[in-house]
């Protein structure tokens, strides 16, 4: 809230559809996510990701249709995973479930080939 007593504006969002049962969402036009599903949270994201204060109020519409709204650090840590009954169901995004560490710290020098070092 802003010293005035009124909320800030929301940010405004479109879903549009798109083929094969994919959405994008759209802000001033330009696209920040498509995809299946969770393209409403990995907007909140990139929003996010620009700048944008996590605490602000994101509005998804579909054409007339307010279908979500909410602080964009809540759909931030969201994802959409089918549960066990194959509905969608919201859970907390993990940022990538199949990174690994790397084999070798960075400030390690590799090992020299064919010579084992002294």
């Amino acid at each position: 809230m802003k010293g005035n007593g009124r909320s800030a504006p929301a940010i405004k969002v479109t879903i549009e559809p798109r083929t094969s049962g994919r959405s994008a969402v759209l802000i001033d036009g330009e696209e920040l996510a498509v995809g299946q599903g969770a393209v409403v949270c990995a907007a909140a994201r990139k929003l996010i990701e620009r700048g944008h204060d996590p605490g602000e109020r994101l509005e998804a519409w579909r054409g007339d249709t307010l279908c979500l709204t909410g602080p964009l650090g809540a759909f931030a840590k969201l994802t959409v995973e089918d549960g066990p009954d194959g509905r969608p169901r919201f859970r907390l995004h993990r940022s990538n479930p199949w990174a690994v560490s790397p084999l070798i710290a960075a400030n390690e020098a590799p090992a020299t080939q064919g010579r084992v070092p002294t």
